[in-house]
């Protein structure tokens, strides 16, 4: 019988007794490419915990997470669901959403009373959230079939699902309650997804039955400023925007639904260029192309992870039965969440508009020349129209970011340069504190070439992008161009590797020469 020893813990002097030692070696690694499709959207909400990322993969989760759109979003431009459903609409994607609240949220309650005749509270029911989603939660007591238990039953909002609590016991009713929504009912259900007890009296008798709907819950959002939208990193956890960093998965673009303050825009670049991630800011309603410029010279901004978004986006919002005219947050972002990350918005089709500013169903059209589509090009400025060069649908025309570099405008640019490096960041630390030799066949910077050789390889064969070369050798001895690890650099424990990728160019000027005429030579035989 042998000894099965993992290679990371087999050193031939530890071996004293004869036998058969057979060690395990792991294969060589590879780098999985990080999912892009990720958006994190801050805003305000009726319901769900307050600067938490809440990871949602449907609109019908963002109603029960944050308990969806509701009248309020009429008068409220950050409202969280609202950029969640427009931007879910622009292809496959995942968001982590993020409430926050001006401070003036409430939760809903409601007080429970035994049948006594002054009736005695025996417990407390708060829901689990602030917000007035609480307020259409309802407890229904009624009594069980086995004579002294009772069913209790918790009804939310719609979106979510009724809760039964079966056969409490009369006796000790208000603790046993209290239990079961904190806790479950073991091989029954687990704890309430809706609502919590407090204030239990033991004291009080047997509940009354009936329905108890509570009463009270505030949505904190009438008078959000820009400071609580975009929160804060000085404590622990942070708030806000900060609240998207290091999640799993990453987050590849985001936004604060319906920001048009600019002067956050230096904290939200800030962010985005530590942590990789795209971003957009849009210009109030009403912005004219002259003023989107000149709010770009004064604010200055310069980075290939931000652009600017012009027009807001006429939406029919079936929940309120009213078409609404919102920042186009969710249509353009959430279109470049939606594409792969080598790939332009520009001339991709947007769903779910009904019109824009410029391309108004009210009160007529007031077209984009190339001049001025061509001033928002090299502005940074992205921008819905209708018609779009590939057709007669709503599109995004310009896609470009702020950066001053013209190699780096492209907005996929940034999309490319994120995907590679965090793809790299997520894997690559394997390599370090493995062991490193100065020969120039060496088994670690073969296998750090095989990695960054297989996932580079993986994406030229699926036209992601255009070529690429890697480098990790061993510089010899009087060749110092034969590779860039050198006897003294390896000396001092580093280790050095070099990736050029060229990446796919989108086509942003398609020139169509014609000659035409019956004195037309052609070069092909007759």
């Amino acid at each position: 019988m042998g000894t099965i020893i993992s290679s990371n813990q087999f050193s031939p002097s530890n071996l004293s007794a004869p036998g058969l030692y057979i060690v395990n070696k792991p294969p060589p690694s590879f780098i999985p490419g990080v999912p892009t499709n990720v958006c994190g959207i801050v805003g305000t909400a009726s319901w769900g915990p307050l600067n938490s990322p809440v990871p949602i993969g449907s609109p019908q989760e963002s109603q029960t997470q944050f308990g969806g759109i509701t009248a309020a979003a009429l008068t409220d431009v950050h409202d969280l669901c609202t950029d969640i459903a427009t931007a879910m609409m622009q292809g496959p994607i995942s968001v982590w959403g993020v409430r926050v609240s001006d401070g003036s949220d409430v939760v809903a309650t409601i007080a429970l009373k035994d049948t006594e005749t002054t009736p005695a509270t025996g417990i407390t029911i708060n829901g689990l959230y602030s917000g007035t989603a609480g307020n259409s939660i309802s407890v229904v007591i009624t009594a069980a079939t086995v004579t002294g238990y009772y069913n209790v039953t918790i009804n939310g909002f719609p979106g979510t699902h009724s809760e039964v609590y079966p056969n409490l016991p009369g006796t000790g009713f208000w603790t046993a309650l209290n239990n079961a929504l904190a806790n479950g009912i073991q091989g029954v259900r687990g704890p309430s997804l809706l609502v919590r007890g407090t204030g239990v009296d033991t004291s009080a008798t047997t509940p009354a039955t009936g329905t108890f709907t509570l009463t009270g819950g505030k949505d904190g959002r009438s008078s959000i400023t820009t400071a609580e939208l975009i929160g804060v990193n000085t404590t622990y956890p942070g708030t806000g925007i900060y609240v998207l960093a290091n999640l799993s998965p990453a987050v590849a673009v985001m936004w604060v639904a319906g920001l048009t303050d600019t002067t956050a825009l230096a904290g939200i670049q800030t962010f985005c260029d530590a942590n990789a991630i795209r971003t957009g800011m849009a210009f109030p309603t009403g912005t004219s192309t002259t003023t989107a410029q000149s709010t770009i010279n004064s604010v200055g901004v310069n980075d290939m992870e931000v652009s600017y978004l012009k027009d807001w986006i006429y939406w029919n919002d079936t929940v309120n039965g009213v078409v609404r005219l919102i920042p186009p947050y969710g249509f353009i972002l959430g279109l470049i969440t939606a594409l792969a990350p080598q790939d332009s918005p520009t001339n991709k089709r947007v769903r779910g508009v009904v019109g824009t500013e410029r391309n108004n169903p009210y009160t007529g059209n007031q077209p984009y020349d190339l001049t001025e589509l061509g001033m928002l090009e090299n502005a940074g400025v992205m921008v819905i129209t209708n018609p779009i060069p590939a057709g007669n649908t709503f599109g995004v025309y310009t896609g470009t970011n702020t950066s001053l570099n013209n190699a780096e405008s492209p907005v996929e640019y940034a999309g490319m340069t994120n995907f590679l490096d965090q793809s790299f960041n997520a894997t690559l630390g394997i390599f370090v504190g493995r062991n490193q030799t100065a020969r120039p066949k060496d088994p670690l910077r073969r296998d750090v070439r095989h990695a960054l050789n297989t996932f580079l390889q993986g994406l030229k064969d699926g036209s992601q992008i255009d070529d690429y070369e890697v480098v990790c050798t061993f510089a010899q001895t009087g060749n110092p161009e034969s590779g860039i690890n050198t006897p003294s650099t390896i000396a001092e424990h580093y280790l050095y590797a070099y990736a050029a990728v060229r990446y796919l160019s989108s086509v942003r000027y398609f020139v169509m020469s014609l000659q035409g005429g019956t004195t037309v030579v052609l070069s092909k035989a007759a």
